[in-house]
């Protein structure tokens, strides 16, 4: 097929739903990291690599080298961040598809939310590998669609290892997305049960679906890992304790349990420092989840008795989200998350703009008043993600000014001494 014949068939396989979400994640990514994408602002493990191949192996990234190919192994925060955006954009326009999203506003706000959710911004600081792990976060929302997405029993059983490659090349470069990836069916299973008219049976197919494509991605990327491992002659690290989560000696369930619960509501609800902006926002946003639950309830008359088991298996998805998005607790229970492991919690921001969607067309004051508060409480949120993330460039540019200040203060000072000449190494006490 010639390129010009190409090009068109795909421009009209490309639907503006598509488009729209897409330009929505680029628009609001550049505004949240231009400033970290036209400078060098490093952070601790930024000056370690300026140049480097992301030979993790003994971190369990075995594929993290591949992953960040694509940018070459330089620090580049243009060709990066760049490269990061367009891998973000691409799973916001996945999750659209996933939930068949066709409204204008959400398909907005999806865009919006995964591109700037201050995990994002967490791993933009390490801007020398981001692009190598949204890349992982890309190929876990590829590999959702696919599961949710492809109709008829064989296409769906077909599908089952193609899905489940990518779920092992994704934990290859990062294994924290298997969290997101199990938030992300959590969700889709929620909505099924409250706005599809699937059955049951159906519902637990596809949960099996979900369940089957992960288990065999894990044991891919377990068996190649060790593969890997072996060829490579590497050891395991202890960083994190990472060798015993491999060995399974850190499993602790009701610890781990513990966690997850203290570290949700951590997340959303920590006044420690004060009342500010993101924990008002989180307030309102639990407060409008709940009644549009309650609503979304007494509308697909889930209080029936008949509809009581399609009732508890909702509730039984509510409760499981936290649970997904920390999934990797219950592998070593003392994986306190990082910033950067949490991101299926951004699905948690985009319930609103999926309710958004699934509401039916009335003119009527109180459907109104909902939309609007949907609308503004998610642009609010989007306005404020992207404040903190300027705000955590800006403190990344000063720690850095300062800590440069301090080196030429120090190399300053020793060349003034007579010894300078001869020193070759510096021991810093303190």
């Amino acid at each position: 097929m010639e390129p010009e014949l190409f090009f068109s068939t795909l421009k009209h396989r490309i639907k503006k739903e598509w488009i729209l979400c897409f330009c929505s994640a680029i628009g609001f990514g550049i505004a949240a990291h231009i400033y970290k994408f036209l400078n060098f602002l490093p952070n601790w493990d930024s000056l370690l690599n300026l140049y480097s191949s992301q030979n993790k192996i003994d971190l369990g990234r075995c594929f993290l080298s591949v992953g960040c190919l694509f940018g070459s192994y330089y620090d580049l925060p243009w060709i990066n961040g760049m490269l990061s955006l367009l891998y973000l954009a691409l799973s916001a326009v996945c999750i659209s598809i996933l939930f068949d999203v066709k409204k204008t506003l959400p398909l907005i706000l999806i865009g919006g939310m995964v591109t700037t959710f201050p995990t994002v911004t967490s791993t933009m600081s390490y801007l020398y590998l981001a692009d190598g792990f949204f890349l992982s976060m890309l190929c876990m929302c590829i590999a959702a669609a696919l599961i949710a997405r492809v109709p008829g029993f064989k296409g769906r059983l077909c599908i089952l290892f193609p899905a489940s490659l990518l779920c092992a090349f994704s934990l290859g470069i990062y294994q924290a997305y298997l969290a997101f990836y199990l938030t992300l069916a959590v969700i889709y299973l929620l909505w099924k049960l409250l706005f599809s008219k699937n059955s049951i049976k159906e519902l637990f197919c596809l949960a099996l679906r979900f369940a089957v494509s992960i288990f065999i991605g894990l044991l891919l990327y377990l068996l190649l890992f060790q593969l890997i491992l072996t060829f490579s002659s590497q050891k395991l690290s202890e960083y994190l304790y990472i060798s015993n989560t491999y060995s399974l000696k850190m499993l602790r369930p009701l610890t781990s349990a513990k966690y997850v619960v203290l570290d949700f509501f951590h997340y959303f609800f920590d006044f420690s420092n004060g009342v500010n902006l993101f924990l008002l926002l989180n307030v309102f946003l639990f407060l409008l989840l709940t009644l549009l639950f309650l609503e979304a309830f007494h509308r697909q008359k889930l209080w029936d008795p008949q509809n009581r088991v399609r009732l508890l298996l909702s509730l039984l998805c509510i409760v499981c989200v936290p649970f997904a998005a920390y999934a990797l607790y219950f592998t070593n229970f003392s994986l306190r998350a990082h910033n950067l492991m949490v991101m299926g919690l951004c699905l948690v921001y985009l319930l609103p703009a999926l309710f958004y969607e699934s509401m039916p067309a009335d003119s009527r004051f109180f459907p109104c008043l909902k939309r609007w508060a949907i609308l503004l409480l998610s642009f609010l949120t989007l306005y404020n993600f992207i404040l903190l993330a300027n705000i955590s460039y800006q403190k990344l540019e000063i720690a850095y000014e300062k800590s440069f200040g301090t080196v030429i203060r120090l190399a300053d000072r020793i060349e003034q001494l007579p010894e300078a000449a001869a020193c070759d190494k510096i021991a810093v006490f303190g």
